[in-house]
């Protein structure tokens, strides 16, 4: 029996055990039609062509056609489509002189690389809810066109097949999860990197990040949750990924069913947190039951297990920007001038002009934040270490009280 004959037979018999039984349901006849449609695709796959072309557009979709290429790879491909386009649109034209098999081919690949897309999405909502300077949203505005760019690809690649009588969709495509982390880690690393005011484009620094090999270090409880503090604190954000690979054995421990799709829950919730106050105290809670948890103390694991509960119940809850009462920060001590500066950093943030924006909220509140009240705020504020927006927001407060006085 040939190849063509044995998956004729296979797809024949799999149609007809779902769908005979509704033979006159159109549903049915639609997609016996479309798996008909598919079968000369599956049985010639191995000899496909791998499309020509020397345009950047070109030189991506041959990257997305060939088997052999990673995530990663791919990945590395898709920025210097976004490098190279000016235009950063997709000719539909173009991917419209493929035949059938590159197609369909294009389209498993797709298929089974969900993670690029869904880290693509991570990173670009985790950077639209900080504070950015230029280089860094640039990094971001690149990282939306490498997303359109595959989203356009897979809606154009859709409607050709469909054109073709052959029924597909993209929306529900495999994920390696590892993978995904992988991704992020790089975009992350870019990030950081981008922070550091290097004259690279931001694309070059995210295709050096994929394109280091992945480093195989034994897992460290103790330092990633030293570093997610430290980075609480001077930040005042908590980066997901990091929590994520730390909280996914922790929960795995205390017999979680699902410990990944938890994990990356939990951390999307502490991300969105805008009220320091109450990410502060999410947090350090985790924190806590994660240390007892991987030390092995009695209970550790429904404890862990009750507080992810609580920060899946807060979801939706203190998200907003907000503007602090600075007076009522002094009231509560450290904590509350902490968080209230980080409060009034991504406020200030949102407007065109930082600096304006922090000076009329204080004069907003003149009323109870002047004289001794205002000086104990920045005395306290001097006793942390604020990084970016949160530094700047300090030496504001610290400039009108002192021309104030």
């Amino acid at each position: 029996m040939s190849r063509l004959t044995r998956v004729i037979a296979r797809y024949v018999g799999k149609i007809t055990q779902s769908s005979v039984a509704r033979e006159h349901w159109p549903r049915a006849r639609a997609r016996f039609k479309s798996e008909i449609a598919k079968i000369p695709l599956r049985a010639n796959l191995g000899n496909v062509k791998v499309p020509g072309g020397t345009t950047p557009q070109a030189f991506l979709v041959q990257s997305l056609s060939r088997g052999q290429r990673t995530s990663c790879q791919i990945m590395m491909d898709l920025a210097d489509f976004v490098l190279d386009n000016k235009s950063r649109a997709i000719d539909r034209t173009e991917l419209g002189a493929l035949d059938r098999l590159q197609l369909y081919r294009l389209y498993k690949n797709l298929k089974c690389k969900g993670e690029m897309k869904a880290a693509l999405d991570d990173q670009i909502q985790e950077m639209s809810r900080r504070p950015l300077d230029d280089k860094a949203l640039d990094l971001l505005i690149d990282l939306k066109s490498m997303r359109n760019a595959l989203v356009d690809i897979e809606s154009v690649v859709e409607d050709l097949l469909k054109q073709n009588d052959i029924e597909v969709s993209l929306d529900d495509a495999a994920m390696d999860e590892s993978v995904r982390d992988r991704i992020l880690d790089a975009l992350e690393g870019a990030w950081d990197s981008v922070k550091q005011k290097t004259d690279l484009p931001a694309l070059e620094l995210v295709k050096i990040e994929l394109a280091k090999p992945p480093v195989e270090t034994p897992f460290d409880c103790g330092f990633n949750l030293a570093h997610l503090t430290k980075m609480l604190a001077d930040d005042g954000h908590i980066k997901p990924a990091l929590l994520r690979r730390t909280l996914v054995p922790a929960l795995r421990q205390a017999g979680e069913a699902h410990p990944e799709a938890t994990a990356r829950e939990a951390a999307a919730i502490l991300s969105r947190k805008h009220e320091r106050i109450h990410l502060h105290g999410l947090f350090y809670g985790l924190r806590n039951a994660m240390y007892q948890q991987f030390e092995g103390k009695e209970g550790a694991g429904a404890d862990l297990l009750r507080t992810v509960a609580a920060i899946k119940v807060s979801n939706g809850h203190w998200e907003e920007l907000r503007v602090p009462k600075l007076a009522e920060a002094v009231e509560s001590g450290g904590l509350g001038v902490w968080a209230a500066v980080h409060d009034l950093a991504s406020y200030a943030h949102a407007s065109k002009d930082l600096d304006a924006a922090v000076r009329e909220v204080i004069e907003s509140q003149m009323t109870t934040f002047h004289g001794k009240t205002a000086s104990a705020f920045l005395k306290i504020a001097g006793e942390y270490f604020f990084q970016n927006e949160a530094g700047r927001v300090r030496h504001i407060i610290r400039d009108v009280h002192e021309a104030k006085h």
